[in-house]
């Protein structure tokens, strides 16, 4: 029974979160868009033809214009990571925030936090396993409880791993898959 209470409690957040959602000014916000990364992406939303409602986001204002100007971006939001209530306020505006602020294990935690209270999804190419790990094992159940999606490792940062992992697959499956002796995965000489 209290699974089924849970369940129907969880359904009832989904379907008000959704609606909340739906209200959002942004569908998404490129956090740190005035840094090389955050550049890059913006330079791939505008070559794409994203449309919609996106915004470019960071501390100065002033390059924000330009980048916006530059690259046709719908909207504009000055937060910065020092201020816990302009990311809050970011947060707010925004279906899903795709931050490009690193180190992560700096200038990560306040945005993840951020999303998390204000109820928006997150993404980042975070390549530092030491923060993943953190965030999840700090923020899981609140953002559970928020549900509010929290996806790391999105992009370039993850690329050499996800390469050495599709490598292992290829050579796992040309020797059949199996171990030890004789066909194993690893070769002697």
């Amino acid at each position: 029974r209290a699974r089924v209470e849970t369940s129907v409690q969880g359904q009832r957040a989904s379907s008000r979160r959704c609606r909340a959602m739906a209200d959002r000014e942004f569908d998404a916000v490129i956090f740190g868009a005035t840094g090389v990364t955050g550049k890059q992406t913006v330079i791939q939303f505008a070559k794409l033809g994203v449309t919609g409602k996106w915004a470019v986001a960071g501390r100065s204002q002033e390059k924000l214009e330009a980048l916006q100007q530059e690259h046709g971006a719908p909207g504009l939001v000055v937060a910065d990571v020092a201020d816990p209530a302009s990311l809050r306020a970011m947060a707010a505006r925004t279906r899903l925030v795709l931050n490009a602020t690193g180190p992560y294990r700096f200038f990560g935690e306040p945005v993840v936090k951020a999303c998390i209270e204000s109820g928006a999804d997150y993404i980042d190419l975070c390549g530092e396993p030491e923060f993943m790990e953190r965030m999840l094992l700090e923020h899981h159940e609140a953002a559970a409880q928020a549900g509010v999606v929290v996806c790391h490792a999105c992009a370039f940062d993850s690329v050499p791993a996800d390469m050495g992992i599709l490598r292992c697959a290829q050579l796992f499956r040309q020797t059949g898959g199996g171990g030890g002796a004789g066909g194993g995965f690893f070769r002697d000489g």
